[in-house]
């Protein structure tokens, strides 16, 4: 297989366009069973067990509403920064503050990405430098709820 040079991990039903798609299974199951999809992925894989790619040989990793299902997040941004070209993309969106779902593991704050990248001594200091950050009110009005939304693009350092 050649190696994809973009990747959507975690894509589920909604792999962004262009881009190589990874996910656990082969459907997404909703809260309501009525609302199980089918997952548009290009490979089924366990990414708790790390990108199955060689480093250095990806451009551009998407991940939209992925990093807080994961089971240990440092280790998923350590495969991230390891598969990536320097000067790569890590983009990353998250729910804020999100506790309502069973299966998140970690619940994302405004600050997390700076405190674990921009502090001195942080864990991935002179690994990843932010390079664009929104925070946005998301409203859901068929689930009847809102939630705030983190989107944050990080440049690979190497």
């Amino acid at each position: 297989m050649k190696i994809p040079t973009r990747l959507d991990i975690g894509c589920g039903p909604w792999k962004k366009q262009g881009f190589f798609g990874i996910d656990i299974r082969p459907f997404w199951a909703g809260e309501n069973p009525d609302k199980n999809l089918e997952v548009d992925a290009d490979m089924f894989h366990d990414l708790n067990s790390g990108i199955p790619f060689p480093s250095n040989t990806i451009e551009e990793i998407y991940a939209s509403h992925f990093m807080e299902h994961v089971a240990n997040i440092y280790f998923m941004l350590d495969e991230c920064h390891r598969v990536l070209q320097p000067k790569g993309i890590l983009e990353i969106i998250v729910p804020l503050f999100e506790t309502k779902s069973v299966d998140h593991v970690t619940c994302f704050y405004p600050d997390w990405f700076e405190r674990n990248i921009s502090l001195q001594g942080a864990r991935y200091a002179n690994k990843f430098n932010i390079i664009y950050k929104e925070v946005k009110l998301v409203n859901l009005p068929e689930e009847f709820r809102a939630f705030w939304e983190l989107t944050i693009r990080l440049e690979v350092l190497k």
